[in-house]
């Protein structure tokens, strides 16, 4: 489920957050979901020397590894 960022700010005055720390967040969700890193780039690519790979595959790498099965 999508929130606006109206929703947001609505929840966030309803649970008294303080007015700078909405600002921050409010500042951040624009920025993290504003779409522009919504699709993989070559930035990878061109500092490791190897594909990126999804958020996803990550995760579950790092399980293999944070549970002993590797």
């Amino acid at each position: 489920m999508l929130v606006s960022v109206k929703e947001y700010v609505s929840v966030l005055t309803e649970q008294d957050v303080p007015d700078e720390f909405m600002s921050f967040l409010t500042y951040l969700f624009g920025e993290v979901l504003d779409g522009r890193s919504a699709h993989l780039t070559d930035g990878v690519r061109r500092a490791q020397g190897r594909e990126p790979q999804d958020f996803t595959e990550y995760v579950r790498d790092a399980t293999d590894v944070w549970d002993g099965r590797r």
